[in-house]
C-alpha cells in the first residue's frame, strides 16, 4: 500500500474488529478496495460480505474472498429484515474476536504441489500485494452459530407460508431458538409432581422438543435425586414441576443457591395444592406466593402491551411465533406482597379470569442471578402439549432462560 489514503485505510482495518465489505462489480474492479479487503483478511479480521448488486455473481479475488464468509444478500427480501440479519450476525460473531484466533482464514500468495496449502502471514505489517491473481485459502472454515431465529420477539407474523388451526405460523423458523444451537446448555427437569398423568412417556414429548434445539436434558423424579443432580453443577437451567408438599428442608435453599449463582429456573405450578415448591421459592426470593384453583381451559391471545388484560399476553421473546396460547386446565396465580415485587417478577400473560398466569424475572445487568419463568398451569406439559402454541412456548422459554441474547446482543 502507498500514499496517505492507503495508509489511512490500513490503519482503519487495524483499528476495527469486524469488517463489512460491499459485493458489487465496481468494488471488484477497484485495486484499492482489493488491497483493503485482502489486508483485512491477512489481519484475521471478521469479515461480513454484503451483496448489494442484483444479478451480479462475484468472480476472481472478490468471489474467492466472499466464499470464505457467510454473506447477507441485500438484493432479496426487505431492507429491514436484512438489516436485522446483519446486526444479528455482527453480534453472533463478536466472541470470535477473543477466541479461536488460530482457526480463522489466512492469506497466502503462492500455491504448493500435491494440492497442499501453505498458511503463513506476511512478514510486513502492510502486505505488498500485486495485481496478479491472489490465492486465498482456508485452514478451517468457522461458522459461528446464530442462536435466535429472525422472527425472535414477534408474535403476530403475517407472512408465514402456513398456519395451524390456532393461527400460529407453522415451521421451526418461527420458534425463538434455532435448531441445534444450544448444545452448550444442559437442562435438569425435576418432576416432583408424580401424578399418573405425568408419565415418563408424556415427559418424553418436551424432552425430545428440547433436544431438537440442541439441549442436553436430564429428567428425574423426586426431590432427593433432583437435589443431587442440581448440586453437581452440571446444569445451567432447572425445571421444577411442583407438587403438594416439600419433604427435604434443604430444597429451597439449594434452589436459591443455584439461582443466585447464575442458574436459570422454569417454575411450574398448578391449582392448589400442587404449587408448594414454586410458591415457597417465590416467597423466599420475591415475597410472592401462589394460590388459586381456577378452571381455565381457554386460549389466550396476543395483544400488544396487553399482558395485563384478561385472556391476553403481551410482547416477549418467550411468545415468539405464538398468536394464541392455551392457558391450561386448572390454574393458580401469584399474590404479590407489595407493589415493588410486581416490577421484579413481571406479569407477561393474564389468564381469562383476570389473574396473572405467566411471569418472568430478568435480572439486572450487574446481577449474577439467572433468569426465571413461572407458569401457573403445568397441564401444558402433558394433557395439553399439542394445544395452541404450547410446545413452541415451552421450548421458547427454555431458550430465553439461557440468557444467550445478553451475551450476543441480538
Amino acid at each position: 500500500m502507498h500514499g496517505n489514503t492507503l495508509v489511512a485505510m490500513a490503519q482503519a482495518i487495524e483499528d476495527s474488529d469486524i469488517i463489512l465489505f460491499c459485493v458489487t462489480e465496481k468494488y471488484s474492479q477497484s485495486l484499492n478496495c482489493q488491497k483493503e479487503a485482502e489486508y483485512a483478511f491477512v489481519q484475521q479480521k471478521i469479515m461480513i460480505p454484503l451483496l448489494l448488486q442484483s444479478n451480479y455473481k462475484p468472480t476472481g479475488w472478490l468471489g474467492l474472498l466472499m466464499g470464505t464468509s457467510l454473506y447477507i444478500d441485500f438484493t432479496k427480501n426487505d431492507f429491514t429484515q436484512n438489516y436485522s440479519k446483519l446486526i444479528h450476525e455482527i453480534a453472533a460473531n463478536a466472541m470470535r474476536i477473543t477466541s479461536n484466533k488460530n482457526d480463522v482464514p489466512r492469506l497466502t500468495s503462492n500455491s504448493t504441489t500435491n494440492n497442499e496449502r501453505t498458511h503463513r502471514e506476511t512478514d510486513s505489517p502492510r502486505p505488498q500485494l500485486t495485481t496478479a491473481k491472489t490465492e486465498l485459502t482456508l485452514r478451517k472454515k468457522i461458522v459461528k452459530p446464530s442462536y435466535y431465529n429472525e422472527s425472535a420477539g414477534k408474535s403476530d407474523i403475517g407472512n408465514a407460508g402456513s398456519y395451524d388451526r390456532h393461527g400460529n405460523p407453522i415451521g421451526k423458523g418461527y420458534d425463538l431458538g434455532q435448531d441445534g444451537s444450544f448444545t452448550e446448555y444442559s437442562i435438569l427437569i425435576g418432576q416432583l409432581y408424580l401424578g399418573g398423568e405425568l408419565s415418563d412417556a408424556e415427559m418424553q414429548k418436551p424432552i425430545e422438543a428440547l433436544k431438537v434445539k440442541g439441549f442436553q436434558v436430564k429428567h428425574v423424579r423426586g426431590e432427593s435425586v433432583f437435589l443431587s443432580e442440581l448440586r453437581s453443577k452440571r446444569y445451567q437451567i432447572a425445571w421444577v414441576i411442583s407438587t403438594s408438599s416439600i419433604a427435604d428442608a434443604t430444597f429451597i435453599s439449594a434452589l436459591m443457591e443455584f439461582h443466585s449463582g447464575g442458574g436459570a429456573i422454569f417454575l411450574f405450578a398448578d391449582n392448589t395444592p400442587y404449587l408448594s415448591h414454586a410458591s415457597e421459592f417465590l416467597n423466599r426470593k420475591f415475597g410472592v406466593t401462589l394460590t388459586g384453583d381456577f378452571h381455565g381451559g381457554q386460549t389466550l391471545a396476543y395483544k400488544e402491551n396487553g399482558h395485563l388484560v384478561a385472556g391476553h399476553f403481551g410482547q416477549h421473546d418467550i411468545f415468539t411465533g405464538i398468536k394464541h396460547l392455551y392457558e391450561g386446565i386448572t390454574i393458580c396465580h401469584p399474590v404479590h406482597s407489595n407493589s415493588a415485587s410486581r416490577t421484579i417478577l413481571m406479569t407477561v400473560a393474564t389468564a381469562t379470569d383476570g389473574n396473572p398466569c405467566i411471569s418472568a424475572f430478568d435480572p439486572p445487568a450487574n446481577s449474577k442471578e439467572g433468569r426465571l419463568c413461572l407458569d401457573c398451569g403445568f397441564t401444558k406439559l402433558f394433557i395439553n402439549w399439542d394445544d395452541a402454541g404450547t410446545a413452541r412456548y415451552i421450548v421458547n422459554v427454555s431458550c430465553w432462560l439461557t440468557g444467550i441474547d445478553r451475551r450476543h446482543k441480538f
